[in-house]
């Protein structure tokens, strides 16, 4: 064996078979290069690019002609290094998924693998997928066997690996490049029975990490056993895992066939049998969440299901029982009990009742004392676990219920007999006492302490002001609480141990519930202000001696309850992040404060820059004036360095100087001062950016250089022609060269004209930007908003901007700009090279007067930083510090519906769609209540100020104090949709419930019970009993909307009144014309509202529900061009994600306040199962239906009251093309379906006449 060969094999037997498959360094060494080392694309991971391996394969000594290339087509012979790893797949129809995971596999950088796919009978195309990859590849094998389950399919698979180590790996899942790598090295080097890394779960929209990967993944730990480490017990699956095979077949041998989970009996023996295993960092692997819920294990409401986990939980219970550490068996029992049957517990409400029997049997098996200890899960898991075993259904119902709409944070109180118990309303409900040893608190220990800074103020002379909370989780701040204040360095190097007390005073912190999450207590008690004087920053300063410190982390010592803790600061909130904060001014002797973090904790460090600018001064014409002085002479052997009579100053640009200058030592005063002039080229040119960053620095004669600290007072920010300069976060100076710029110094808002007012400077290159003035906008999500006014003086570069905050709506009120956060930016004129948009930096003395808050009307406006030292402005709801949070919340609903005897007061208050809109049927009631029950003081719901209200309507915003009180005391109620979880209607109080339309699809207790929430469908059965009335469209209507709901009530069919304002004649007509002006629809060109609704089983990346589009906006363009314009409107429901570019032809409706104007303003509907339907064949109007899901829909997703494909009023079709044809010969299509539409409105919407609102209000409000 040569020297190169021996090298090679002790590289490889490392893991390092990349290196010695490199073509780079095979060069280097002169061994030979095969073509199977070229491929055709370099992978982003190795960090070539393609031209760089030519030129190194160009180069190589030697290339082997003789070595294979596979054909297109052909068996391909991929290099395997390594030990065999057997990697079994088992796979039952999973068509759409198993591609994806065999090339996830396929492309592993541990390449030496023996993959044995394992058909189980599948029914659809996976076993031939499967063959065709075993042809393409020599280590792919599949075996094709008779159903047999999961189980059973890994043992086949099992039967056949021959590798040294086998693994697992479901085959609608995938795994990252390096996992397998990862893994076998370790064994390679550790010896252990196994390897276990980090697991992500992803659908379609997202990906995320499950919790319990934090705790047992958070670190590297080889070498141990369940005994060391008992929260293992989380990690129970094998596809995570490489297994030693000769560990496997002694221990664990084969999987349990015939059931569910029968990874954890496997697990479960190698953890009671002690063996030693790795567990890593790495995330090895990516588990699938079905979008369609089709998982095996994802339907925790089957009773079977239920049965099947119990059973392996008997099974597994003697296996853990087995093992001689009672830390394990105590933890894998509270584990069942709170975490894995937790999962059932959610599902009881909505499931058959022998599911509640049985879950009751199983916890009593495993519970069979209620001295056992459940400590370290949340208290409302181990009730729930407490009253199963006691099969109380009334108090695990009701605990569910508070978890689910409250939370899992809970009351700490500490008794008089020294004990900490925790506490929840719902502990009333059970029948008998609920025992110590489930609610008392065993580790105070374990008690989580919070401290967070809230504010932060710089004083001129040094001194650091920081404002913040701390305190207990779930124990209320006691008024005679001790605090301490200390900033602790807690670093590695030899100084670690430097502690110096700060002084630390109580105060009450009005914005603390804002910030926390716990429902049930007010941290507002426990603010402090922590003060760092100018003494303090020097004593800092002389212990370390150098121009920056480490960060000294804030601790505050808390003690109270009993507790006496050091508690860490750990975030900074009111900021946009860490990047907003700064240095501080400098003390009179030389040193700066700065606010910072570690990554993890917050803390102060010290700044003592070497040199200081007395005065700097940037002109025009890019000559920098500098007054320089040596400020810090601490250490004096490197103060010694700079105490000389010369100082080049230097302008350095990506570590290239680019221009510098002597300065020469003269006196000014008492001061010794380097004074002169850096010049700066103004003709350099960096086209595609808006600022190139210069730093400025000095460096002695000896080539010892350091940066310059801007000194305190005077502006922060300075524009001098092509050249900005402004200091750092730090507090050193720097230039910049820019095509545009600009900063903003001040801002103003006049909450009564909704005018915000923002000023500064703003410089633009010519040679650049061929705009005179900057463009200015509000940058938002879903819209711009561009200014009212801009003043710009382009001598001085200051300019003035306005935003009109306030616009008129169709109807004329002044109404707030829809709530979204706005980015306040300079737009970039198309067709440069220059980003689109810059930012306008903040100024220092601006940033420490944010966040700004301003209250108008029914909204709140917030001035805040965002990154980039830019500036946002976020519109949102109104609410105070008093309404904002849990606690607040609770706190509110508990003053207002926990009353018993109200004061009801003679008012309505209406609501729709959460207070979204002024619409529907609460509208059109809402007329007939102003004009024949002017004794009612009338309140609408809304979110925010961009909701404008019916005239001599009060305006009151959902969650705020005035929303609890209008709620809780007025006579009337009328709502088209729910109330939140936290309402309680009073006796006395009238509930009109007018739904939100008829429906098709089915709804409430008729959906499958996987489609809604438990919670959803426990609020909906309690809205039900709340019900005074319920309006429903039609009488074929009225029993369905009962049913679905449980209504056992009154229920009034005498037509819908949200459609009254399309059947009004003269007024109709002209409100169709005055909505296409305003929408900007021109005479004679068609109006296609397209209104899809929502599906259940589609959700986005931000959790809510998606917009489901089926109509290409791109070929009604091309086919009908400008003669048609389409309406795009979304489902309330997916509200939060609607928003987008849809194109020229459309005119996006998603938050147009009244959808029945839409229905004014089109010429034709295109929806699918919506219930707009019902109400556009009032109009006459021709209707057709896009819904290529539509066998989905409605045999899985949903299901319909009624034979929709036999009934429905205008053609059902599936591809956008269908849609056109028929655009296309409206007339023709309508006269078709004639019949069929006169029959649908008949049927579903025969009272709908203009008048509907009168004869309901008639019945429901009466007249005075």
């Amino acid at each position: 064996m040569g020297a190169k060969t021996a090298i090679a094999k002790v590289v490889r037997s490392l893991g390092g078979d990349f290196i010695v498959e490199s073509p780079r360094v095979r060069a280097m060494f002169g061994a030979p290069i095969y073509k199977r080392m070229l491929p055709n694309s370099v992978s982003r991971e190795n960090g070539w690019r393609s031209g760089g391996v030519v030129a190194v394969a160009n180069e190589a000594k030697e290339i082997d002609q003789k070595a294979p290339v596979e054909p297109k087509g052909g068996n391909a012979r991929t290099s395997v290094s390594g030990p065999k790893l057997s990697v079994i797949v088992p796979s039952y129809n999973v068509e759409e998924y198993i591609a994806e995971c065999l090339e996830s596999v396929l492309r592993q950088t541990h390449s030496n693998l023996e993959i044995i796919i394992v058909d189980d009978g599948s029914t659809d195309r996976t076993g031939v997928i499967a063959d065709q990859y075993s042809r393409k590849d020599s280590r792919v094998k599949v075996i094709h066997k008779v159903n047999g389950g999961l189980g059973a399919a890994r043992n086949t698979g099992l039967k056949s690996a021959t590798g040294k180590y086998v693994t697992f790996i479901d085959s609608d899942d995938d795994i990252p490049q390096t996992a397998y790598k990862a893994l076998v090295s370790t064994l390679e080097r550790t010896g252990s029975a196994f390897a276990s890394g980090a697991i992500s779960r992803f659908n379609s929209q997202k990906e995320w990490t499950p919790a319990w990967v934090h705790e047992v993944h958070s670190e590297q730990r080889e070498s141990i056993s369940a005994t060391d480490f008992p929260p293992v017990l989380w990690d129970l699956f094998v596809c995570n895992k490489v297994f030693r095979r000769e560990v496997w077949d002694n221990l664990v041998g084969s999987f349990p066939e015939g059931t569910l989970y029968e990874d954890q009996e496997c697990t479960a023996k190698l953890f009671a049998a002690a063996v030693k295993f790795d567990l890593i960092k790495d995330n090895v692997y990516r588990w699938r969440l079905r979008d369609d819920g089709s998982s095996i294990t994802q339907n925790k409401s089957d009773v079977n299901d239920l049965r099947q986990r119990i059973g392996v939980a008997d099974t597994v219970r003697p296996i853990i029982e087995s093992s001689d550490d009672a830390g394990l068996i105590s933890y894998w029992y509270s584990k069942l009990l709170c975490e894995d049957l937790y999962y059932y517990y959610r599902e009881v409400p909505r499931a058959v009742p022998e599911f509640w029997d049985v879950l009751c049997q199983g916890v009593e098996r495993f519970y069979d004392d209620e001295s056992l200890k459940l400590t370290g899960w949340p208290l409302g898991r181990r009730l729930m676990a407490l009253a199963a075993r006691r099969k109380d259904y009334q108090a695990f119902e009701t605990v569910l219920m508070e978890t689910l709409e409250r939370g899992e944070k809970t009351q700490l109180v500490r008794g008089d007999d020294g004990l900490i118990r925790e506490t929840m309303p719902s502990m009333a409900t059970f029948s008998s006492t609920v025992p110590d040893e489930v609610c008392a608190v065993a580790d105070e220990g374990s008690i989580a302490n919070q401290a967070f800074i809230t504010h932060i103020e710089y004083a001129p002379d040094g001194l650091l002001r920081l404002d913040g909370v701390v305190y207990y989780d779930g124990m209320l701040p006691s008024e005679e609480r001790q605090l301490e204040a200390k900033l602790i360095d807690g670093s590695a190097d030899s100084l670690a141990g430097f502690e110096l007390e700060v002084r630390a005073d109580k105060r009450v912190d009005e914005t603390a519930n804002s910030f926390t999450e716990n429902p049930f207590v007010s941290a507002a008690g426990g603010g402090f202000t922590v003060t760092v004087s100018p003494q303090d920053i020097s004593t800092i300063a002389s212990h370390y001696g150098s121009t920056e410190t480490p960060v000294l982390k804030l601790y505050i010592r808390l003690a109270e309850h009993g507790l006496n803790r050091w508690v860490p600061v750990t975030r900074v909130v009111s900021m946009a992040s860490r990047n907003t904060l700064h240095v501080g001014s400098f003390t009179a002797d030389g040193h700066r404060a700065l606010p910072a973090s570690d990554g993890a904790e917050y803390g102060v460090k010290v700044l003592s820059p070497r040199i200081r600018a007395r005065r700097h001064q940037l002109s025009s014409d890019g000559a920098l004036e500098l007054a320089l002085e040596l400020n810090n002479r601490s250490p004096e052997s490197l103060a010694r360095r700079f105490d000389v009579s010369e100082l080049y100053v230097e302008a350095v640009i990506d570590g290239e100087v680019v221009a510098s200058n002597r300065l020469t030592l003269a006196r000014e005063g008492s001061h010794r001062l380097w004074r002169g002039v850096l010049q700066l080229s103004t003709r350099r040119s960096y086209a595609a950016q808006n600022l190139v960053w210069i730093d400025i620095r000095v460096r002695t004669p000896g080539g010892a250089v350091a940066p310059i600290a801007a000194n305190s007072g005077g502006p922060s920010a300075q524009l001098a022609g092509v050249f900005y300069t402004e200091a750092t976060g730090y507090g050193y100076l720097r230039v910049a060269y820019i095509n545009q710029a600009a900063y903003v110094s001040d801002v103003s808002f006049d909450a009564c004209s909704g005018i915000l007012t923002i000023c500064g400077r703003a410089q633009i290159n010519d040679r650049s930007v061929r705009q005179t003035t900057p463009s200015f906008a509000l940058v938002g999500k879903t819209r711009n908003i561009l200014p009212a006014a801009t003043k710009y003086d382009k001598s001085s570069s200051s300019y003035e901007v306005t935003f009109d905050l306030l616009e008129l709506d169709i109807d004329g009120r002044r109404t707030a700009v829809p709530a979204q956060n706005y980015v306040f930016e300079i737009l970039t004129a198309t067709g440069r090279k220059l980003p689109a948009s810059m930012w306008p930096r903040r100024t220092v003395e601006l940033a420490d007067r944010l966040p700004l808050r301003y209250y108008g009307g029914t909204y709140r406006l917030i001035v805040q930083p965002v990154q980039n030292n830019g500036i946002s402005v976020n519109v949102g709801s109104r609410f105070t510090w008093d309404e904002s949070g849990p606690y607040s919340q609770r706190r509110l609903s508990e003053m207002n519906f926990s009353v018993l005897t109200r004061k009801i007061e003679d008012a309505v208050l209406f609501e729709s769609f959460g207070g979204r809109a002024v619409t529907d049927t609460p509208k059109a009631l809402d007329a007939y209540v102003a004009s024949n029950r002017t004794d009612l003081k009338r309140y609408w719901t809304v979110r925010d100020g961009s909701v404008a209200v019916p005239e001599g309507a009060t305006a009151v915003t959902l969650y705020s104090e005035e929303w609890y009180r209008a709620a809780s005391r007025s006579l009337y109620l009328v709502n088209n949709n729910n109330f939140p979880f936290s309402f309680r209607k009073a006796p006395e109080q009238v509930y009109v419930q007018t739904w939100h339309g008829t429906p098709l699809k089915r709804i409430g207790n008729d959906v499958p019970s996987a489609n809604l929430s438990l919670s959803y469908r426990r609020l909906m059965l309690r809205e039900a009993r709340y019900w005074n009335w319920l309006i429903a469209q039609s009488h074929w209507a009225a029993p369905v909307l009962s049913r679905a709901f449980g209504y056992e009530g009154d229920v009034v069919t005498e037509g819908y009144p949200r459609n009254d304002s399309l059947l009004q004649g003269r007024v109709s007509d002209e409100r169709r014309d005055r909505v296409r002006r305003y929408l900007g629809i021109p005479d004679g060109q068609l109006a296609v509202l397209y209104a899809p609704t929502w599906r259940d089983n589609r959700r986005a990346a931000n959790g809510h529900y998606a917009q489901t589009l089926f109509l290409e906006y791109s070929k009604v363009q091309n086919a009908l061009g400008d003669s048609a314009v389409v309406l795009q409107r979304g489902h309330v429901n997916t509200a939060y994600t609607q928003g987008g570019t849809y194109g020229p032809n459309v005119i996006d409706v998603n938050s147009y306040a009244d959808v029945n104007d839409l229905y004014l303003a089109a010429d034709v509907l295109i929806t699918d199962y919506s219930s707009v339907m019902f109400d556009f064949v009032t109009t006459g109007k021709p209707i057709m239906f896009l819904a290529p899901d539509l066998a989905t829909y409605r045999d899985v997703t949903r299901g319909f009251y009624f034979d929709f494909e036999r009934s429905a009023p205008g053609p059902i079709l599936s591809t956008t093309a269908e849609c056109i044809d028929c655009l296309r010969s409206l007339p023709e299509m309508a006269a078709r379906y004639d019949g069929a539409y006169g029959r649908f409105v008949r049927r579903y919407a025969p009272f709908d006449d203009g008048r509907a609102a009168e004869r309901v209000g008639k019945i429901v409000f009466g007249s005075k």
